[in-house]
């Protein structure tokens, strides 16, 4: 059975407003210096540039975060990026929650096959998740929350089905 490309996109509303929200830490850090209190300062603008950094590819970059086909799972949504997750090793996937964000949890048959197959600056990241959460790979919902439960569904029969 031949699977039609599926791409699933984020909400760019939301990303938008993540990525902008960015300014917030920016002026909280201009209150502080003001104020002279230094040490809140720094850490203001840290977290405002690393708000920055993070949220920027998804806020203006039209790719789509995850791409579903006949071969598996594209992974473009975490950082760094995983690559395609092939459907022969995929054994299920389910929404958890995962401090206080919904997550996408895809279970492995061979994760540490999986693993030795990445970059060694990935290994540690995805070592520690299979360690903690008995899943190496996750994709947190919070820019697609109203497509989550049908991207957990079409993940599990596509998994079902590639399996025979």
């Amino acid at each position: 059975m031949e699977t039609k490309e599926i791409l699933i996109y984020p909400n760019l509303k939301r990303v938008r407003l993540f990525f902008f929200s960015g300014f917030v830490f920016f002026l909280l850090a201009a209150l502080f210096a003001w104020l002279g209190i230094y040490f809140w300062t720094i850490f203001l603008v840290f977290l405002g540039v690393f708000n920055f950094f993070f949220n920027y590819g998804k806020a203006f970059n039209n790719e789509a975060l995850l791409k579903i086909d006949d071969t598996g799972i594209e992974d473009n949504m975490n950082f760094p990026k995983l690559g395609k997750i092939e459907w022969q090793n995929i054994k299920y996937a389910e929404i958890s929650d995962l401090i206080g964000f919904d997550t996408i949890f895809v279970y492995l048959k061979e994760p540490e096959k999986f693993i030795s197959q990445k970059s060694f600056l990935m290994r540690p990241i995805l070592n520690s998740n299979l360690k903690n959460y008995n899943c190496c790979i996750m994709f947190r919902c919070n820019v697609f929350p109203e497509k989550a439960e049908k991207v957990v569904d079409l993940i599990n029969t596509l998994a079902k089905i590639k399996e025979k």
